[in-house]
């Protein structure tokens, strides 16, 4: 069942980079090895409206989320095992993406997305 999800999942994040013209800067690109604790961040942006922390394969433990640039809190963090763990926050604040690792022994890339 879970499959099926991811599956369904990704298909349709493809359905949508596919019908929608946006930028993406890959924040940790290409693919690196992972280990538990390792994060990553991309420069602060207003523009940042889509997080993912797209891995291998699923089944390590990941988290994506964006941070403000006034009080540094987290905002509509989302943490699983999936394959792809993505947040989106649309709001206009100037922010910047992040993501750690809760795992090792994956390869994974962090990419944002301007809408």
């Amino acid at each position: 069942m879970r499959r099926i999800l991811v599956l369904i999942a990704t298909l349709a994040a493809m359905l949508t980079l596919a019908s929608t013209a946006f930028a993406s800067y890959g924040y940790v690109w290409p693919s690196r090895g992972w280990s538990y604790g390792q994060d990553a961040s991309s420069s602060y942006s207003s523009a940042w409206k889509r997080n993912w922390f797209q891995k291998n394969k699923a089944g390590f433990d990941t988290v994506v989320t964006f941070i403000d640039n006034v009080s540094y809190s987290w905002h509509n963090t989302m943490r699983n095992t999936f394959q792809v763990t993505a947040a989106e926050w649309w709001s206009s604040a100037v922010k910047k993406a992040y993501a750690r690792s809760y795992a090792s022994g994956f390869t994974g890339n962090c990419v944002v997305f301007d809408s």
